[in-house]
């Protein structure tokens, strides 16, 4: 073990301390939550109400994008605003020996591996009824 010198054991123990203080200051809050809340721009009544009517716009609207991967699965992302405000997002895979996927290809138009789809659905009647159906030009694999 070497042998250290007044000045080292000193020299360490001020780099220690300066370690201490730079993790202190990053983990100790340097102001309270009700503090930090007060310095946030919040929207205006006016910023809010466009905001909130826009998002009631999309109120009862559905989107589908459907692709046939190379394997022949066909992915499916769903993301819908249901009527009153509720909000999802999901997904789903449909392999070529599942039982419905000729169906899935009929009904998102796919073919072959890269075609994809973007189907727009419409909340009318109590029911899902597809506005569009509109095929992506240059998502083909080849």
């Amino acid at each position: 073990m070497p042998f250290l010198t007044g000045q080292a054991i000193e020299n360490d123990g001020r780099a220690i301390k300066r370690v201490v203080e730079e993790i202190t200051e990053m983990v100790e809050p340097k102001k309270s939550l009700e503090d930090w809340i007060q310095e946030q721009e919040w929207p205006t009544p006016e910023q809010a109400a466009l905001f909130d009517a826009e998002r009631k716009a999309e109120y009862g609207t559905m989107l589908e994008w459907a692709q046939m991967q190379l394997t022949g699965e066909i992915c499916v992302r769903v993301t819908d605003n249901g009527p009153g405000g509720r909000h999802g997002v999901g997904g789903f895979v449909v392999k070529p020996e599942d039982h419905e996927y000729q169906t899935a290809k009929q009904e998102y138009g796919l073919e072959k591996p890269g075609d994809t789809r973007l189907i727009k659905k419409r909340w009318l009647n109590d029911q899902w009824v597809v506005v569009s159906n509109e095929k992506i030009q240059g998502s083909n694999f080849s």
